[in-house]
């Protein structure tokens, strides 16, 4: 049923409708908070919007629960490069400390809107 929320995201963010593709990988995510592809795909649509901080919790998530796959760690390190973050904290993805943040301090956003700036630059 995840995957079927994740297929919707993406053609949601395709068409540009990027708050709703936001909220059907979050509803991906109630029904499977471990898909890893729901993750890394809302993490890469937040990176292409230039919300590289609101990207660093899911991709390390994802990272955390799949670390083999190169792809979330790409994904992963560009965040947190662009984010300003210090490179050193790569460390700290790796031993989970990043996702164990993320998963404690996700909730809704302000207003239940994602985008609460529009949809984004």
């Amino acid at each position: 049923m995840s995957a079927a929320w994740r297929t919707l995201a993406r053609a949601q963010a395709e068409s540009g409708d990027c708050s709703s593709a936001l909220a059907s990988y979050e509803e991906a995510l109630l029904v499977d908070p471990e898909d890893v592809w729901a993750l890394n795909n809302m993490g890469y649509l937040l990176i292409e919007h230039g919300r590289f901080e609101d990207a660093i919790g899911p991709l390390a998530l994802a990272v955390t629960l799949d670390g083999a796959n190169a792809l979330f760690r790409k994904n992963l390190l560009v965040a947190l490069e662009r984010s300003g973050r210090d490179m050193r904290e790569i460390d700290a993805f790796v031993t989970g400390q990043l996702a164990e943040r993320y998963t404690r301090e996700r909730r809704d956003p302000p207003g239940g809107d994602p985008w609460p700036h529009g949809r984004g630059p």
